[in-house]
């Protein structure tokens, strides 16, 4: 074969399959003289691919489904791990006919047949799998001649092999390496697969790793959700890695609560904290009432509002252990996440979380969830609904959302998400900052809520230890108990007082002597978790 020099591609046929290709074929070469056939033959192929050269087993008579196959395998030699030898070397190999390379060539051919163009070529030749995973999901997301589409049930067996996969690294780069990333981020395409697809990844996977995958979605035009929820889930989960929070709640059953836990959707203790169900996936507030409010109407407004009403009276219905009860209620239960597919199973409880972030803040866990557990008080199912929707709306508006009822606007302006997101995330797609919307989902998930209210009432406490009497009179005469130096300490050496005066802050302006009941009701709220024994 030494000697024969092969043809290119004629004119009409090379413009032909280009058109097809969208590729340029004018360095094809085709072989199918006597050595070429005996090539092709000793490794038991009809034709086969060496760099841009095809060679046949007999004389090419302008088989055009097989000209297109191999076609294909030239396509792929281009690609990264492709080969570039000489046309007389004989290949290592013949690619297995399940191969990822060959049911892509076949799906090629078939479409070149059938009249259509080529398509997306992206598994390259000889693309040999190093682990596994990265093979069986190379082969669940290739395209045959039969099969040019990946089912729902391949969807989730390609995400179940990932969560499951015990390296990560090595099989995103077998699949980086076969060109098959592209093909992974587009072919698992279900509008819940594709988003439990960016959880598992994001948690699985190093920095570097993560930012070629979010490069992906960018090119894609996918960024807005998957990009975002790639990058929350990688940072979430690379933090609490840090913090040991990797174990799982216990089991946990609200319906031994269910005398606790309001039953209208407009009923006192009917928010996510009682419920588990997370603001995003309330049901849309009828159009009707949606134009009510926004028109004023007192009765509707009413609908969507804080239900308790009188503080006191609303402690003073229920019994200390009904009031204890709502305490476990809130803290034992697993946080309700916008990413729960990127915990890989082990989603940890509030107390857990809490925790974590007392620490990170100086404060100890019953602080925190006072201030939760007044909010959630105040809460009911239809206020979820209507925090949550108005922040993503195409209005915007400024709402408290999720656990801590943190506002949308103190979260960005306070940066409250700085303990569990990186800056690059932070800075969001434009360089600029997280949109409103993102914000608003971020604080509908119970852990960067938790977190975002920690920082906060840090925030608020450091402020208040450069506080003093003369400065704030009412709020000495209100609290005459508080000790504004204590502040800059941990809140387990707070008094009661300290409680109770940065509960009225947290709620409104920090620090200008204007106060409310809010206060006490928090304070009830600190006592009712110390007493429920959780922490």
């Amino acid at each position: 074969m030494h000697h024969e020099s092969g043809r290119p591609l004629c004119s009409p046929i090379r413009e032909f399959m280009e058109a097809r290709f969208h590729a340029d074929l004018s360095s094809v070469v085709l072989h199918d003289g006597p050595g070429a056939n005996a090539m092709a033959r000793d490794i038991g192929a009809e034709a086969c691919v060496v760099g841009s050269h095809i060679v046949f087993a007999r004389p090419f008579a302008g088989n055009p489904g097989l000209l297109a196959h191999e076609l294909t395998h030239v396509i792929q030699n281009r690609l990264p791990r492709g080969v570039d030898r000489s046309p007389d070397e004989v290949p290592d190999s013949v690619e297995p006919d399940d191969s990822p390379a060959e049911r892509e060539a076949r799906r090629v051919a078939d479409r070149i047949l059938a009249g259509a163009n080529a398509g997306t070529i992206t598994c390259s030749l000889n693309a040999v799998a190093r682990t596994a995973t990265s093979k069986a999901v190379e082969n669940l997301i290739s395209y045959s001649a039969f099969d040019w589409e990946v089912t729902k049930a391949e969807e989730r067996q390609v995400l179940t092999l990932l969560t499951g996969d015990t390296s990560p690294t090595n099989t995103f780069n077998d699949l980086k390496k076969a060109n098959m990333l592209e093909a992974l981020i587009q072919r698992v395409d279900g509008a819940e697969e594709r988003l439990e697809l960016m959880q598992v990844l994001g948690a699985k996977l190093d920095d570097a790793s993560i930012d070629s995958i979010w490069g992906l979605t960018v090119i894609l035009g996918d960024n807005y959700n998957s990009g975002f929820l790639l990058n929350i889930s990688h940072d979430l989960q690379t933090k609490f890695r840090a913090l040991g929070l990797t174990t799982r709640a216990p089991a946990f059953n609200t319906a031994a609560f269910a005398h606790v836990i309001g039953k209208t959707p407009t009923a006192a203790f009917g928010g996510s904290g009682a419920t588990g169900l997370n603001p995003s996936t309330r049901p849309e507030i009828p159009t009707i009432d949606q134009a009510a409010m926004a028109a004023g109407i007192e009765s509707v407004r009413q609908k969507y509002h804080n239900p308790v009403g009188d503080l006191g009276a609303y402690l003073g219905s229920m019994t200390p252990q009904d009031r204890k009860d709502q305490a476990v209620v809130l803290l034992k239960q697993p946080v309700s996440s916008v990413v729960p597919f990127s915990y890989l199973g082990n989603v940890p409880s509030r107390a857990d979380v809490i925790r974590a972030a007392a620490g990170i803040n100086n404060l100890h866990g019953p602080a925190i969830a006072a201030f939760i557990l007044a909010e959630q008080r105040d809460q009911s199912a239809n206020e979820d609904a209507k925090d949550y929707q108005s922040a993503v709306s195409v209005l915007t508006y400024n709402s408290s959302i999720g656990l801590g009822q943190v506002v949308v606007s103190t979260a960005r302006k306070n940066d409250l998400f700085s303990d569990l997101l990186r800056a690059k995330t932070l800075k969001g797609v434009f360089g600029n900052g997280l949109f409103p919307i993102h914000i608003a989902l971020l604080l509908a998930s119970d852990e960067f809520n938790i977190f975002a209210a920690a920082k906060y009432i840090r925030k608020t406490a450091s402020d208040g230890a450069a506080m003093t009497a003369a400065r704030l009179p009412k709020t000495v005469a209100k609290w005459p108990g508080v000790n504004f130096a204590a502040y800059g300490q941990n809140s387990r050496n707070w008094p009661d007082h300290n409680i109770a005066a940065l509960g009225s802050e947290y709620t409104s302006t920090p620090w200008d002597d204007r106060l409310s009941d809010w206060g006490d009701f928090v304070l009830e709220a600190y006592r009712d978790v110390v007493a429920s024994g959780v922490f």
